[in-house]
């Protein structure tokens, strides 16, 4: 009984609000999911912001925990196992440094980017998110994030085709994975039984397939039926709303098909199983070749930051081989996977011990959003790997709670009714 109203009355309860979500886009969380997909925003803004978006972001980052620091005194903790794994990776980009085959000057600015901007994105994480509700602000962040990109291609679509308005097409699959996490958060932490929950996720998946991305379609499709199942072991019995909303979504799918709006998307899933090769398939199997051939050659150390494409002979000097396992093993060897490894078991520790706590809504939506990036890992690159080492710090970050302050919320709770 008082755990329930724990999870009821807590700052992760099952409750969203307009005003809510609005008001917690002005802060430093917001920021950081902002961050995490501006490549997603700055196609978008280039033509309104004169300036680098994901740079003025990063500074207004810096200036909030300078602010943490400054006025509020505040004295930080960090995670100690998470920041040995995540300085273990950052060694081995560095040392890496030292004998790559790539040409230096390609090598530098990916590790720029991997350093600077990922590894800000990772200290703001573990130093800003401090409390359970600085971590559902977060949370709410990458949901709204999702639910703007998918009404954005929504509102552009045409029957046949996809666009989003002023965003390239080289973005969709960033935009997709965006929709795809926001889409997990969502799921875990409000659920599917209400009409209003059951009409965000119908937004956010026909967003999704509109944009065609089919790594993240299918990666939020398998994490889904995941999310499904584990409801359904846990509360042992059919719930008629969900069922009556799964339906209710399954038509509105099937109409929009009808109408030709998912053209591109089917064209795309039929190429994988048509008779002339997908050549987006062909590449990859090339490049996963490639890979594989690099580590078994180098297996300990790898061949250095940026060393695949030149030993591929890709046109692309920052083409990878869209694996993420397979990038850190050719480029980084394994030594660069152990500390990857090492973070995904302190993060799945850390996941059990935080889901004990007065936030279990929030930590539900973690939950299945760790899921839908275990499963995108065979489609993901090291550049684009930013929101899964985000969302392993934020996981990480070192939680307080007044429970104090929960006990008071349970007496008026219960009292109330």
């Amino acid at each position: 009984m008082c755990v329930r109203a724990l999870d009821e009355v807590s700052l992760g309860s099952k409750q969203i609000t307009i005003k809510g979500l609005l008001n917690d886009l002005f802060s430093p969380a917001s920021c950081l999911a902002i961050f995490v997909w501006a490549s997603a925003f700055k196609a978008m803004l280039m033509e309104y912001i004169p300036i680098d978006f994901t740079a003025l972001l990063g500074g207004i980052l810096i200036l909030s925990i300078g602010r943490e620091v400054l006025i509020n005194r505040r004295c930080f903790r960090v995670s100690l196992p998470f920041c040995l794994s995540y300085g273990m990776y950052v060694g081995s980009l560095l040392l890496s440094l030292t004998y790559t085959t790539a040409p230096l000057d390609v090598a530098k600015l990916k590790l720029l980017r991997l350093l600077v901007v990922d590894g800000l994105a990772v200290a703001t994480a573990l130093l800003l998110i401090t409390d359970a509700e600085k971590l559902a602000v977060f949370v709410k962040a990458q949901i709204v994030i999702g639910l703007v990109l998918s009404l954005l291609a929504i509102a552009s679509s045409v029957p046949g085709q996809w666009s989003l308005r002023g965003v390239g097409g080289a973005t969709y699959i960033t935009d997709g994975r965006a929709i795809g996490t926001a889409l997990c958060l969502f799921l875990g932490m409000f659920g599917f039984r209400k009409v209003h929950q059951q009409v965000i996720a119908l937004i956010l998946v026909v967003g999704l397939v509109l944009l065609s991305a089919r790594g993240p379609i299918i990666a939020a499709f398998m994490s889904c039926v995941l999310f499904m199942l584990y409801q359904v072991k846990n509360s042992r019995k059919l719930s008629l709303p969900v069922l009556i909303g799964l339906v209710a979504g399954a038509y509105v799918l099937i109409l929009l098909d009808s109408r030709g709006y998912f053209f591109t998307i089917r064209l795309r899933l039929a190429s994988l199983f048509a008779t002339t090769e997908d050549a987006s398939l062909s590449a990859r199997m090339y490049f996963a070749k490639s890979a594989s051939e690099m580590f078994l050659q180098k297996p300990a150390f790898g061949w250095g930051l940026s060393s695949f494409p030149f030993y591929a002979g890709c046109e692309n000097v920052e083409e990878g081989p869209h694996n993420l396992i397979l990038e850190f093993l050719c480029e980084l060897g394994i030594v660069g996977v152990f500390a990857f490894v090492m973070m995904l078991i302190i993060s799945i520790y850390r996941l059990h011990v935080i889901r004990k706590k007065a936030f279990r809504p929030v930590v539900e939506g973690l939950w299945w959003a760790f899921v839908f990036w275990i499963v995108t890992i065979p489609t993901l690159g090291l550049r684009s790997a930013r929101p899964v080492f985000t969302l392993l710090a934020v996981i990480n970050a070192p939680l307080t709670h007044n429970l104090e302050e929960d006990r008071h919320r349970i007496h008026d709770h219960v009292r109330k009714q």
